[in-house]
């Protein structure tokens, strides 16, 4: 609801425990993509994708066996809160667990898809820094893309969008 309710999320999942609710990122990249928007017969189709702060280590067991419960509890969050997602036919759905996103992207550390800690210092206007947050850096010709720069993810192109419209 507000930035407290975010770091207080945060603080909770960085300290291994579950939050008592779910509360995340909600992305309808079908809008940003069509492509992803598939006509079908009960089309047009949409992609959405849902972010949300988990501890590496499930406290109630291990994520290969509580994903799917903890993904539905993340469904039914956003369904309540978006307009018409309650009446909406959930054809295909998946999560990763911190670990999933630890294996698939090497580089990243702990399933931090933000390449690097996120910390409340370090988000939004702040990723990695004030002064890179826009892609440039304060040195000439020097710009920054990817999961570590605002918008921070690096699954979207965002990041390199971003730099590739600076140069």
């Amino acid at each position: 609801d507000d930035a407290s309710a975010v770091a207080e999320h945060l603080e909770v999942a960085g300290s291994g425990r579950l939050p008592t609710s779910p509360a995340g990122h909600l992305t309808v990249t079908t809008l940003h993509d069509p492509l992803q928007a598939s006509p079908g017969p009960y089309g047009p189709l949409h992609t959405l994708r849902f972010e949300t702060m988990a501890p590496y280590e499930n406290p109630e067991g291990m994520w290969d066996r509580k994903r799917a419960e903890y993904r539905s509890l993340c469904w039914d969050f956003i369904a309540r809160r978006t307009a018409g997602l309650d009446q909406a036919r959930l054809l295909f759905a998946f999560a990763d667990s911190p670990r999933d996103i630890e294996r698939r992207f090497r580089t990243t550390r702990n399933g931090s898809v933000r390449q690097g800690a996120l910390v409340r210092e370090q988000t939004f206007a702040g990723r990695p820094h004030p002064d890179c947050s826009g892609t440039r850096t304060p040195i000439e010709g020097l710009y920054l893309a990817g999961g570590g720069v605002h918008p921070g993810i690096p699954g979207s192109l965002g990041g390199g969008y971003n730099a590739a419209r600076a140069v």
